[in-house]
Parts: structure tokens; sequence; C-alpha cells
């Protein structure tokens, strides 16, 4: 479970950019993965695993996508698990839609244009800023709003183990804006680091986010084209 201050591991590959996470396992690693947790019932991984199977191979991922389609399918019906139980089908179906979601997180970066500031009076060095926002990711909310679906299409009146609105119950166990710091970097055209900026928290839900002290140099080097990338350190 995540606690604490959390450092965002993400790469922005354009100025305006909403990114989840870096998955660095290829299709067919991920396609496998999903294939496993579809076998196991556990919906919640097999579709958050096969949107990142068709996220890691654009255009060539029809088998993940097919895939997708019918669980989709199946979880927005509600028809899971045991038609005699389906009031523990749902509890285990919430279980592992929570489990996912604190393991993979919920929530994307948006970056903001950069803006160039003004020349410091005093040493005559230029600033770079950038708006940062935690916003809700599209993965999180198209298989959230499949359960949401779902359990809507089945409940009973004494579900009580089984919430209501699972986007609420699933956010208030997911750390806030607060339990992360973002730190980046600027990068020329070819992978040169330009300037690196300081770890930053994002407060509530966002922060600007300021790369300062640069020379001309490197502020004609960025107007030249760059990109801002996560910084490990």
């Amino acid at each position: 479970m995540l606690s604490g201050s959390k450092k965002l591991i993400l790469v922005i590959t354009a100025i305006s950019a909403f990114l989840c996470s870096v998955q660095a396992d290829d299709y067919a690693a991920l396609l496998a993965k999903a294939r496993d947790y579809e076998s196991k019932g556990q919906y919640a991984h097999a579709l958050g695993t096969y949107w990142d199977a068709m996220e890691s191979a654009p255009g060539k991922a029809s088998e993940a996508c097919d895939a997708y389609g019918r669980i989709a399918r199946t979880v927005g019906s509600g028809a899971v698990g045991s038609d005699n139980d389906s009031y523990t089908s749902w509890i285990m179906m919430y279980t592992d839609l929570e489990s996912y979601c604190l393991e993979s997180g919920i929530y994307a970066l948006a970056v903001s244009e950069l803006k160039k500031g003004r020349p410091d009076k005093t040493t005559g060095t230029l600033s770079y800023s950038a708006d940062v926002s935690l916003v809700k990711s599209k993965k999180y909310d198209d298989i959230c709003s499949l359960f949401q679906t779902g359990n809507k299409a089945v409940r009973g009146l004494k579900w009580k183990a089984v919430p209501a609105d699972f986007d609420k119950a699933v956010s208030a166990k997911v750390p806030s804006g607060k339990d992360y710091s973002v730190q980046f970097a600027l990068e020329d055209r070819d992978g040169n680091i330009l300037s690196k900026g300081e770890l930053q928290q994002l407060g509530k839900t966002s922060v600007v986010y300021v790369f300062s002290g640069l020379s001309e140099d490197v502020s004609a080097a960025i107007d030249d084209g760059f990109r801002i990338v996560r910084s490990a350190e």
C-alpha cells in the first residue's frame, strides 16, 4: 500500500501529457499477464493490463483490444461469478478493483505548456514554468465506470460489503495529491539534459513547477525544441 511522500516515476514526452505510469514490459509479456489475470477472474487487473498492452503496441494489439471488449461487456452487464451468489462475486470484484488501483494508481499528470519567465534582474538568468496537476486517469475512469455499471445492474438492497459508489470508495483509499512529489528535467532533441528541476510536492492537486537559473544559451536550446522528462534522483 502506498504511504508517505511518493515520487511519481513518469515520462512526459509532450508539452501537454496525460500519463499514468511507465510500463517497461512489451506487448507479448503484458498479454500473457492479462490472460493469467482473466483466467483467475481478476477482471480489474485483466482490464488494466490489457489496456497497457494496447498502449504498448498501437494499431497492432487486436487480441488485447478484443479481450478488453469481451471482459468489459461481461463486467458491465453485472453477470460475473456464480449466478447463485452474485453478492459474494461482487465482493471479490470490488476487492480486486481496490487492489489493482492501490498497486497501479488512479491518477495521471496533466502538464501545461511551458511558459518562459522574465529575466532575473540580479543574475540575468531565465526561468521556465509549467502547471502540473493530478487528475484521474482515463484508464481508471473507464474501468471503474464498467464496475459501477455492472454493480448497479445486479445490486441487492442488503449489499453492505459492496460499495454503492466504487469511485468514491476507491478514491478514499488511494493517496491524494499531498502524498506525491514530482521532479522533472528538460532535455534537448538529442537527449542532453538542459535543466533539472527540484523535487516538489504536489500539494493538494497541483503545483507550478519551475526551472530557474538558466543561461541564455540554455534558453535558446529550450526554445529550439525540448521535452520534459522525469528525473529519477
